[in-house]
């Protein structure tokens, strides 16, 4: 135990991290128990760094804000072993460099039918819907991790003002792309779900999908955008979601870089391709072809 309590001891101090074991086949490595984008970027650091290994006797890694669960195979190594080879892997975190990320522009169309809870909101808040969404839409997330269903993406976090509780009874069944408020947490449904977030919007882009390569579009330590939409983009958008169109990343940046995203204006054919509809190409004229103004605040780190 000498190795594994010195390299404790040293990380301890630096990272302010804990090993905790979990039963029998299971390692739980917290680090500091607050939810921040600087934190949680360690954790899928982490967590990419003991999946890159490829080691057989892992079973499973599971990340979530500010906690790592290492699952393995008692059968093949010993749990000590284990330890000492997660502490020996912490120690490198820092050395391992930035782990790239990518940022997403999602259109949402808010309100009506499609957040149904935007106007109670607002209401709650003693906002005007318009600012509601001014403000949600306003900033860039960090995606902190995926779960509860396949893709459903733990956004945060929304301001103070918007923060509302769940619903004391959730819905039965709450539309795939719908997006919602949960206390300062953001999310976006990728299926139909039972749920009780606060729902202001939806997206027409497919955030999970079986079918493809990959089913899942984006990953923990993403950023993400939402861009307000009206109907007539939202129902295009929703045909050409149907037909296979899949929502394509902004840029890819570093984790690591402390310089932020340059807001700019972002024209809308390039990014989703096709011919213009007729309500498409008056919207397109009245915004001198711009639909989404890219937010000029610092990506990540609201």
């Amino acid at each position: 135990m000498g190795m594994s309590k010195h390299i404790m001891e040293d990380q301890t101090k630096e990272q302010k991290c804990r090993l905790v074991p979990m039963g029998d086949s299971c390692w739980l490595i917290q680090f500091e128990q607050e939810i921040s984008p600087e934190i949680n970027i360690q954790v899928h650091a982490m967590a990419a760094a003991l999946a890159q290994a490829k080691h057989r006797w892992i079973r499973e890694i599971v990340p979530t804000y500010c906690t790592l669960a290492v699952y393995y195979d008692p059968m093949q190594i010993d749990a000590h072993d284990v330890e000492c080879y997660l502490w020996a892997e912490l120690a490198l975190l820092n050395e391992k460099g930035s782990t790239m990320s990518l940022t997403w522009d999602v259109p949402v169309l808010y309100g009506g039918e499609w957040g149904p809870d935007l106007t109670s909101l607002a209401l709650r808040s003693g906002l005007k819907t318009d600012e509601v969404i001014a403000l949600h839409a306003n900033r860039t997330y960090h995606l902190y991790m995926l779960g509860f269903v396949p893709g459903f993406c733990y956004l945060g976090k929304v301001p103070a003002k918007i923060a509302a509780p769940r619903h004391a009874k959730p819905r039965k069944a709450v539309p795939a792309g719908s997006v919602g408020i949960a206390g300062e947490q953001t999310g976006m449904y990728p299926i139909e779900a039972p749920g009780g977030w606060q729902i202001i919007g939806r997206t027409p882009v497919k955030l999970y999908d079986p079918r493809r390569e990959t089913p899942v579009l984006m990953r923990p330590g993403d950023r993400v955008r939402f861009r307000p939409i009206d109907l007539a983009t939202y129902q295009f958008l929703h045909q050409k979601s149907k037909s296979g169109w899949q929502l394509t990343p902004v840029e890819g940046t570093s984790n690591s870089d402390s310089t932020g995203h340059q807001g700019r204006l972002i024209n809308y054919r390039p990014r989703y391709g096709a011919s213009w509809p007729s309500g498409i190409r008056d919207a397109r004229r009245r915004s001198h072809g711009h639909l989404f103004l890219a937010s000029s605040q610092p990506a990540g780190r609201q």
